[in-house]
């Protein structure tokens, strides 16, 4: 429920000089059917008025605020926000009068056009702040541009550094052409941050470069591939195992005996070819000595020689006829990508292991002639041969494994070479390319803030602009103004404002006041005459106080002389009873540090009470070191 400023009968403060919290009454709260819609508060200076003053204005505008209005049960009141609640004080008066110089005159700014001066001063004060700012950052902005460390200089002081570090001859060796420093490459060069070394990338790009020519000039994969040697073959210690294996000999007649003599000899293919030749039907005579031989001589003969070769050293020479190892060749057809080098490594490989190969065979062919007599083989060598054989083999497969990879990731190698390049062309800049950098941010930043600065130059120009306009209004009810000052000092031409040139001018007696004749008491009652003026704003005469509004004034006498205070408390008197005739929903509530004052001021509102018996007004309230509060009914 929303209620209006008849329901106010007193107010709660909880701030300045009430810390603890009071509730004032300022209308007759016994009388419900017969409030008081006129209030006077006295209080000595530091008593609190100006704190009330400002509690009443925050219950109007701030339903969250700890000052509020209640009504005659001391129930919360919701006054609406924008209530035609007026508070005249001194802060009223810093606010709505200024008084400035135009060399010789005074020229007097009231209410907006008041505010509107003193937020130029403001806006002033800033655009000289934001000036100065722009000649900084304007500074800046032409050193970066054109200073000796501008970033043109800085740029080519760093393009300089890539160049005589190679830049370009390192390019041109992926590309086969050297390039020229786009700006495009320029900026890859600045990007190409690297904690590396600089020897670490030259290694690097060095291994890279020889592996991407190398994949350019094969153009395509190469399909070849060398088989490892099976090492099984080439069991040493088997080998050593069969050559030094011993066969149990025959028990031998002499012809044997001297048939053994031979095999172990060495001769042992002469017993064999013996038996071949004395197995056959054809023959009838020995080979040797042409002497006849008998069917019987001969199957004697075989008989003993085969029981020389026996079964098991039959057997014995069938693995050593298996044990004899063919030599290594050297695979056909080696591509030409394959490095002559690692060519070379593994020829002279096969020929070791071939020289190892041929050692073997002839100890086999040893004891092939002597099978009765074990071989001692020693260290062969063969498999420390047939790995090294390996080992170049695998070295080549590597390789071409390698190059068909490089190959197959070409372009992506030649983009790894070309950051490996700008990496080192930027450890050869870096310095500078910092240095660069830092102008570079610093010269952004000025540029940001110069638009920002011209952005907010144009806002406060543009808003200097509107309140200069309000300057120049001259919509304020300077007759009315007028009459207020005339009912001050008893005199129309004492002190009154003068249109012109679209601001007011103060006259005293027909002539220009300076503003250093302007006292503050004249200051005091050129405001409190314009608060009164402020209500008739867009009003038709005679209506001025139409609406309903709640006006507290807080020291409206002070500063005056006696001639003036008498004057003023005559202007009191017709606006308050203008007030409260004009709507009887408005409220008047008057304080004062002055005794005096509030005499007067009783005699004003039984004046006004006797005018029309309808308006409740005397009521009394005291502020002291202890909150008294009087009332005295109509």
């Amino acid at each position: 429920m929303t209620n209006s400023l008849m329901d106010i009968r007193s107010v709660r403060v909880s701030s300045g000089s009430f810390p603890s919290g009071a509730e004032l009454e300022l209308f007759n709260a016994s009388k419900p059917d017969k409030p008081h819609r006129a209030s006077v508060v006295f209080g000595r200076n530091g008593s609190g008025k100006t704190t009330l003053a400002n509690s009443i204005l925050e219950a109007v505008n701030d339903p969250n605020a700890p000052s509020c209005f209640l009504d005659g049960n001391s129930n919360l009141l919701a006054i609406p926000k924008g209530s035609n609640v007026r508070v005249f004080s001194e802060a009223y008066i810093r606010e709505k009068v200024q008084i400035e110089s135009d060399g010789l005159e005074a020229i007097v700014m009231l209410g907006d056009q008041a505010v509107a001066q003193r937020r130029i001063k403001d806006l002033d004060t800033e655009i000289v702040r934001l000036g100065e700012a722009r000649a900084r950052y304007q500074t800046r902005k032409d050193e970066s541009e054109s200073g000796p460390k501008s970033l043109e200089k800085l740029e080519k002081k760093a393009k300089d550094c890539a160049k005589n570090g190679g830049w370009a001859s390192r390019f041109a060796k992926v590309e086969g052409s050297r390039p020229s420093l786009t700006a495009q490459r320029w900026e890859s060069i600045c990007s190409a941050e690297t904690n590396n070394t600089r020897d670490e990338l030259d290694g690097e790009y060095s291994r890279l470069l020889e592996k991407y020519k190398r994949a350019d000039a094969a153009g395509s994969t190469l399909d070849w591939n060398i088989s490892e040697v099976d090492l099984g073959r080439y069991d040493e210690k088997k080998l050593s195992a069969l050559l030094s294996e011993e066969i149990d000999e025959p028990r031998l007649t002499e012809r044997e005996e001297r048939l053994i003599a031979l095999t172990r000899c060495g001769d042992q293919g002469i017993v064999e070819k013996a038996r071949e030749v004395f197995s056959s039907d054809d023959t009838t005579r020995c080979p040797m000595c042409q002497q006849g031989v008998s069917p019987e001589y001969k199957s004697s003969l075989v008989s003993s020689i085969l029981k020389i070769l026996s079964k098991e050293a039959e057997e014995y020479r069938g693995r050593l006829d298996r044990a004899v190892l063919a030599a290594l060749e050297m695979p056909p057809d080696v591509p030409p990508q394959v490095s002559h080098g690692k060519v070379d490594a593994l020829q002279s490989a096969i020929g070791l292991a071939n020289a190892a190969i041929e050692k073997c065979n002839r100890l086999i062919e040893q004891r092939r002639g002597s099978l009765y007599t074990p071989v001692p083989a020693g260290d062969l060598g063969i498999e420390e041969a047939i790995a090294g054989v390996n080992a170049a083999i695998e070295i080549i497969n590597n390789d071409i494994e390698a190059l068909n990879s490089a190959v197959v990731k070409k372009g992506e190698l030649k983009g790894r070479l070309h950051r490996l390049n700008d990496e080192i062309a930027w450890i050869d800049a870096r310095e500078v390319i910092a240095e660069r950098r830092a102008v570079a941010e610093s010269l952004e930043e000025a540029k940001a803030e110069l638009r920002k600065i011209s952005l907010e130059h144009e806002r406060l120009s543009r808003e200097r602009d509107t309140e200069e306009a309000k300057i120049r209004m001259t919509d304020i009810a300077v007759d009315s103004i007028n009459g207020y000052l005339a009912t001050i000092y008893f005199d129309a031409r004492r002190f009154r404002l003068v249109a012109s040139d679209g601001v007011y001018k103060i006259e005293s007696n027909g002539k220009p006041v300076e503003p250093k004749h302007i006292s503050t008491g004249e200051r005091n009652a050129l405001a409190l005459c314009y608060f009164f003026s402020e209500s008739g704003t867009n009003k038709f005469k005679g209506s001025e106080d139409s609406d309903p509004q709640y006006l507290i004034l807080d020291d409206p006498v002070s500063s005056f002389d006696m001639e003036n205070r008498i004057g003023t408390c005559s202007l009191l008197r017709e606006r308050i009873a203008h007030v409260l005739r004009s709507n009887g929903s408005s409220r008047v509530t008057v304080m004062t540090h002055d005794a005096a004052v509030v005499a007067e001021l009783e005699h004003i509102l039984d004046d006004i009470h006797d005018e029309f018996k309808s308006v409740k007004t005397s009521s009394m309230t005291f502020l002291s070191s202890g909150i008294v509060q009087l009332s005295r009914t109509s």
